[in-house]
C-alpha cells in the first residue's frame, strides 16, 4: 500500500531476503494451517533459514504473524499517481476491494485467523490501518504539492479521514465497500473542485415559513 519509489517494508530491516522468505513462509502456514501450527521452528525449516536468525529478527511468533500478515496486505495494493486527487483516491479503494477479490480465499483464511486471537487481531488491525492511512498521506501530499489542495492543510488529519470511516462502517457492519460508498468518500472529502457558493437574493429571508 505504498508507493513504489518510497517502499517501505514494516517492522525493523535487517536482511531483506531473509525477512521475505521468512515473511511468506509464516502467511503460507498461517492460511494453509492456521496460528496454532505457526512456530519458529517450522517457519525456519519452510524458509531455508535458521532459527537464530529468526529470534534475531522476531522475538516470537506474534511479532512474525503481525508482520506477515501486515506485509501481504501491504504489498497487493497498488497506489495509483493520476495526477487528480479524487481519481487517485477512487483507483486506490477499487485496488483495495480488487486485491480482496483475487486473494478472497487467503483473505478468508486470515480474517479466520484474526477472529480466533484476539491479541493478533488487533495489533494487526492497527498496523494495516496504519498503513492504510500513510497511503492516503502520500495521495493528499501530491495533491498538496500539485495545488489541488490548499498548502495550509493538515495533511496528517485529512488523511485519517478515509481509513478512519471506512473502519467504522465496516465494524459497525455495515456492509462492504461497494463502488457506491468508494465514490461517496472521494466526492464528498477528496474533491479538489472547490464548493460552489450558493447566491442569495437581496431583502430575501434564506428560511421561509407558511403564512397561517
Amino acid at each position: 500500500m505504498t508507493d513504489p519509489g518510497t517502499h517501505r517494508a514494516i517492522g525493523r530491516p535487517r536482511s531483506l531476503g531473509l525477512s521475505d522468505a521468512a515473511l511468506n513462509a509464516a502467511a503460507e502456514i498461517l492460511v494453509e494451517e492456521g496460528f496454532s501450527h505457526l512456530t519458529m521452528e517450522r517457519v525456519a525449516e519452510r524458509a531455508s533459514v535458521s532459527r537464530s536468525a529468526l529470534y534475531r529478527r522476531w522475538s516470537n511468533k506474534i511479532d512474525l504473524a503481525v508482520d506477515a500478515i501486515s506485509l501481504f496486505a501491504d504489498t497487493h495494493i497498488p497506489l495509483p499517481d493520476t495526477g487528480c486527487l479524487r481519481d487517485d483516491v477512487v483507483g486506490y479503494l477499487r485496488g483495495f476491494v480488487r486485491t480482496r477479490r483475487t486473494h478472497v480465499e487467503t483473505y478468508t483464511a486470515l480474517s479466520a485467523v484474526l477472529e480466533a486471537n484476539p491479541e493478533l487481531g488487533e495489533r494487526c488491525r492497527n498496523v494495516i490501518l496504519a498503513s492504510f492511512t500513510a497511503s492516503f498521506r502520500i495521495i493528499v501530499d501530491r495533491a498538496i504539492e500539485c495545488g489541488q489542495l490548499p498548502t495550509d492543510t493538515d495533511a496528517d488529519l485529512y488523511a485519517d479521514v478515509a481509513p478512519a470511516l471506512i473502519r467504522y462502517r465496516l465494524q459497525a457492519g455495515e456492509g462492504k465497500l461497494t463502488e457506491s460508498l468508494i465514490q461517496r468518500i472521494a466526492g464528498q472529502f477528496f474533491s479538489s473542485d472547490p464548493p460552489k457558493k450558493v447566491k442569495r437574493q437581496k431583502g430575501r429571508p434564506s428560511v421561509t415559513h407558511a403564512k397561517r
